[in-house]
C-alpha cells in the first residue's frame, strides 16, 4: 500500500500548488475517438489511454511492448521474439500465448477474427501511427469482450514522403523498412514494407517476419472510399518453458525432452503463420447523419509443430460493421451492427521432428458472431455529460469431423440476446478537471482456441464469461500537465481459465473479483523536458473456485489470480534539444503468481532502458540516427510465464542487456493536384 500512496500524497500537494498558479489553458487537448465520443479528454466518461506518433518513437521501434506497458492497467507480454500476449486489467489468465478477450480494430477494421483470436504479432511498428486503448468492458459499441478494446491507425492522409530505415542490434536483430505516402486532390494513399529478424536470447527462438501494407482514400464529394490491406509472412520458433532449477542455473536454453516428449529443438517448435487481412470502408456525410460501412476479411495459413504435436489451420472469414451517427445541438445518437462469418479446418497430427504426420484428425468449426449496439450521448447543462449504449450479442458455433468429402455434424450450439449495457455520467469542474462514474457489463465467449485447443478435444460445455465493471475517475488537464485517476471493480462470473494439465484446456471456474487503480501523471515544460509516472494496483481474487486435480478437488476461493502483478509502475523522462533528444524509462513488476494454487511466483524486477538521437529537424525531419538500449541493468526475468504449466516450466526468460542502432531518412515530397 506504501508504493501507491507515496506517488498519490506527492500528486495531491504538486495538484494544489500548480492550480492556484494556473492562469494559461490548455495547450493541446487530447482528443478521444473511442466510443465515438471526438471529443477531448475531460469529456469522456471511460478510461481510454491514447498513445501518440511520438510516444511511440521512444523505444526501439521493433514492437509495441514497451510503449503499452508504460500504461496503467496494460501488460504486454513476451514468450519469445514474435510471441506477445497482451492483457488489460488482468486477461492473461485465458491466454497461453496470442491476444484473447481482447478486441483489436486496425484502421476501424476488426483484426480480432470471429473465433476471437487476435494476431496482434503480424502487425510492423510502421503498421501503426497512433492508438488507442480502452480499458475494461467496451460491449456496448465493441462486441464481445471483459479485458478491453485497442484502437490501431494507420493513415496516409496529408502525408507526402517517402521513408527508409534500416536498424540492427543485439542477438542478431536486423530490421529493414520502406514506406511512400503521397496526397493528392482528391485521394490519397500509402505503402509500407518491412522485414524484421531476430536469432532470440535462447535457444529455439529465433523469428522472421515480412509484412506489406497499403491503404488508401478517394474523395467522393462529401463522402470518402478507404482501403486497408495486409499481409504478413511470420515465423518464429517457440523454446517452450523451464523449470525453476533450469531458470536459475541455464536460462537460455530451451525446453529439454521429458516423458514421451522431444526437446523443442528436436521437436522443431515453431509457428509459421501467413495471413491476408483487407477491408474498403464508406464513410457518408447525409446533413446531420454520418454513415459509415465497411466490408472486410482475413486467410490465414497456420502452422505449429509443437512438443506435443503438429497443427495445422486454415482459417477464413468475412464481415461487415456500420456505424452510423446523428448529430443534435447538444446530443448525438450511434447506431450500427457488426457481423463475422467463417470457419477455421483444423488438422492434428504427429509432429516428426518438424514434419506433419497426418493421422485422420481433421475438423472443422464453422463460426458466427454478430452484435448491434446503440449509444447516446448528451451535454446536459452545469457540466454535466451522460453516456448510455447497450448491445446484444449473437454467437452460432458448430463443429464437425471431416470425412472423406462430407462433414458429419457433431454439435451445433448457438447463444444469443446477449445483452450488455453501458451507462456513464461525468460532470467538469471548471476547465481543468472532471470526474465521472460509469458501470458496464461485458460479455465474452470461448474463442476456437479455447472451445477446440491443440489437444484436439472438443470442448462443448465451455460458456462464455461475463462482468459487471464499476468504476469512477478522476481527470485534469492544465498547461502542461495531465492526470489521471482511476478506481474500478470488476466481477467476473463464469471465468474462463486455464487447467493445470499441461496442455492449453480451459474451462469455467467459479468466479473472480477484479479490483484496481490506476494513475497516470504526465508533464511537458518550455525547455524541451518532459515525462511520466504510471501505476497500477491489483487487488485480483479467486471466488467459488473448485478446480479438480490428481489429489481431489481443491479449493482456490480467495487466492490471487494468476498471472497479475499486485504492483506495476512505469516512469519515465524526454529531453529535446535542437535536433538532438534522449528518452529514460523504467519499470518495476512486482512477482507474479504462476499458479492457481499461489505456491509458485515469478519474482518482482526492474528495468531500465535509454534511446538517443538526433534529428535534423525538430519532430521528424529528413534524417534521424537513433540508439538505445534495453535492460541496462541486465537483469535476469521472465516476461511470458506459461500460467499453471505441468511440471513447474512456468519460466520464459527475458533477454539480458541489449543493445540497438539505426537510421531513418524521410524525403518530403511535393503534393500533387
Amino acid at each position: 500500500m506504501q508504493k501507491i500512496l507515496l506517488p498519490l500524497f506527492s500528486l495531491i500537494i504538486f495538484a494544489s500548488k500548480a492550480q492556484q498558479k494556473d492562469t494559461i489553458r490548455v495547450l493541446s487537448d487530447v482528443v478521444i475517438h473511442a466510443y465515438a465520443q471526438d471529443k477531448p479528454s475531460l469529456e469522456v466518461p471511460a478510461a481510454v489511454a491514447k498513445i501518440s506518433t511520438m510516444e511511440l518513437q521512444r523505444f526501439s521501434n521493433t514492437n509495441f511492448l514497451p510503449v503499452l506497458n508504460t500504461q496503467p492497467g496494460v501488460r504486454m507480454e513476451e514468450r519469445s521474439p514474435g510471441s506477445y500476449r497482451l492483457s488489460i486489467r488482468g486477461s492473461t489468465i485465458r491466454s497461453p500465448f496470442g491476444v484473447r478477450n481482447v478486441k483489436v480494430y486496425w484502421n476501424g477494421l476488426p483484426l480480432t477474427d470471429n473465433g476471437g483470436n487476435t494476431y496482434l504479432n503480424l502487425l510492423d511498428f510502421n503498421s501503426v501511427d497512433n492508438l488507442e486503448i480502452i480499458k475494461g468492458p467496451g460491449s456496448s459499441l465493441y462486441g464481445a469482450g471483459t479485458g478491453g478494446v485497442l484502437l490501431l491507425n494507420k493513415t496516409a492522409r496529408n502525408k507526402n514522403e517517402l521513408t527508409a530505415t534500416a536498424q540492427g542490434g543485439s542477438y542478431g536483430l536486423l530490421r529493414g523498412q520502406v514506406g511512400y505516402a503521397q496526397s493528392f486532390k482528391k485521394f490519397n494513399i500509402g505503402f509500407n514494407q518491412s522485414y524484421q529478424q531476430a536469432d532470440g536470447y535462447r535457444q529455439n527462438s529465433e523469428m522472421k517476419r515480412t509484412t506489406t501494407s497499403l491503404h488508401g482514400d478517394l474523395w467522393l464529394g462529401k463522402s470518402t472510399l478507404s482501403f486497408n490491406l495486409l499481409y504478413s509472412d511470420l515465423y518464429y520458433q517457440t523454446p517452450g518453458g523451464l523449470t525453476k532449477i533450469q531458470y536459475d542455473t541455464m536460462p537460455t536454453m530451451a525446453r529439454l525432452a521429458g516423458g514421451p516428449f522431444p526437446s523443442a529443438v528436436n521437436a522443431k517448435a515453431a509457428i509459421y503463420n501467413k495471413t491476408t487481412f483487407g477491408g474498403l470502408t464508406y464513410s457518408g456525410d447525409f446533413g446531420k447523419w454520418d454513415v459509415t460501412i465497411s466490408l472486410f476479411g482475413n486467410a490465414t495459413d497456420f502452422k505449429n509443430p509443437a512438443i506435443r504435436n503438429y497443427e495445422k489451420r486454415d482459417e477464413k472469414s468475412v464481415g461487415l460493421r456500420t456505424e452510423n451517427h446523428w448529430t443534435n445541438k447538444n446530443s448525438r445518437l450511434t447506431i450500427g451492427a457488426e457481423i463475422q462469418t467463417g470457419r477455421s479446418k483444423i488438422s492434428t497430427g504427429k509432429n516428426n521432428s518438424g514434419s506433419f504426420a497426418d493421422v485422420g484428425n481433421d475438423v472443422r468449426l464453422p463460426v458466427s458472431t454478430s452484435f448491434v449496439f446503440a449509444q447516446y450521448d448528451w451535454n446536459l447543462p452545469l457540466g454535466f455529460f451522460l453516456t448510455g449504449g447497450l448491445s446484444s450479442n449473437t454467437l452460432s458455433l458448430s463443429f464437425d469431423t471431416l470425412k472423406t468429402s462430407s462433414y458429419a455434424n457433431l454439435d451445433k450450439r448457438s447463444i444469443t440476446s446477449i445483452i450488455t449495457p453501458r451507462v456513464a455520467l461525468l460532470k467538469k469542474l471548471g476547465n481543468h478537471f472532471s470526474t465521472y462514474l460509469s458501470y458496464s457489463r461485458g460479455y465474452s465467449p470461448p474463442t476456437t482456441a479455447e472451445v477446440y485447443p491443440s489437444i484436439s478435444v472438443y470442448n462443448s460445455k465451455l460458456k462464455p464469461e461475463y462482468g459487471d465493471n464499476y468504476e469512477v475517475g478522476l481527470k485534469s488537464e492544465w498547461n502542461q500537465f495531465e492526470f489521471s485517476l482511476t478506481g474500478y471493480s470488476l466481477q467476473l462470473h463464469q471465468s474462463i481459465i486455464l487447467l493445470n494439465t499441461g496442455a492449453d484446456s480451459a474451462a469455467n471456474a467459479g468466479s473472480a473479483s477484479q479490483n484496481g487503480i490506476e494513475l497516470l501523471l504526465k508533464f511537458k515544460t518550455k525547455i524541451g523536458l518532459s515525462g511520466w509516472y504510471s501505476q497500477s494496483y491489483n487487488h485480483y481474487r479467486f471466488k467459488n473456485y473448485m478446480q479438480k486435480t490428481n489429489q481431489g478437488n481443491a479449493d482456490y476461493s480467495g487466492n490471487a489470480v494468476t498471472g497479475t502483478a499486485p504492483t506495476t509502475i512505469s516512469v519515465g523522462l524526454d529531453y529535446r534539444w535542437k535536433g538532438f533528444y534522449t528518452n529514460i524509462t523504467g519499470n518495476y513488476v512486482d512477482r507474479i503468481p504462476l499458479n492457481d494454487a499461489n505456491t509458485f511466483y515469478a519474482d518482482e524486477y526492474v528495468l531500465m532502458g535509454t534511446r538517443l538521437g538526433y534529428r535534423t529537424k525538430q519532430g521528424t525531419g529528413p534524417f534521424e540516427f537513433f540508439c538505445g538500449a534495453d535492460n541496462l541493468l541486465d537483469k535476469k526475468y521472465s516476461l511470458g510465464n506459461d500460467l499453471n504449466a505441468l511440471g513447474g516450466r512456468y519460466f520464459n526468460v527475458a533477454s539480458g542487456r541489449n543493445f540497438y542502432v539505426g537510421l531513418q531518412y524521410r524525403l518530403g515530397m511535393k503534393g500533387r493536384s
